[in-house]
């Protein structure tokens, strides 16, 4: 079977679409949930999952970079 060369899904459990989905609705979570409303603390999250998409790129885990995103954003906050 041909493979071309941008494989956004990989073969890890969770692909880069999958990412982004748990993250928004993790970062709605926090934000609305919690009642995190500073725009700085907003910026910190944001670049937390960044990060993470990082960590688990360079892993090949998405779900360890969202692990490590999660735990992040606990950390700045």
């Amino acid at each position: 079977m041909m493979s071309s060369g941008f494989d956004v899904f990989s073969h890890s459990m969770m692909g880069l679409y999958g990412y982004i989905f748990i993250s928004a609705v993790y970062i709605m979570i926090i934000r609305f949930g919690l009642g995190i409303h500073k725009s700085f603390e907003q910026y910190l999250l944001i670049s937390a999952f960044v990060a993470g998409a990082g960590i688990g790129w360079y892993f090949d885990s998405y779900m360890l970079g969202f692990v490590m995103a999660a735990l992040f954003s606990l950390i700045f906050w």
